[in-house]
């Protein structure tokens, strides 16, 4: 499968253990040369309500974690 980074991150995370929504892909990590998807990030929200807003810190999930990308 390919996908372009504006595809991808319009993808949503869901945690397959609980069902969580975790946001959608702010940013990825590869490995050059070979180009290799080595892990995604999500938003890692600490905060709750309004502060939410606020909080800048992020979630790694790596590419050996990630079941499905796509519909």
């Amino acid at each position: 499968m390919e996908l372009s980074y504006s595809e991808l991150i319009k993808r949503d995370v869901i945690n397959v253990v609980d069902g969580k929504y975790l946001g959608r892909i702010v940013d990825i990590k590869l490995v050059f040369p070979a180009g290799k998807l080595e892990g995604i990030f999500v938003p890692g929200y600490k905060g709750r309500g309004l502060f939410r807003i606020f909080d800048k810190s992020r979630l790694y999930i790596e590419e050996r974690k990630i079941l499905k990308i796509g519909g």
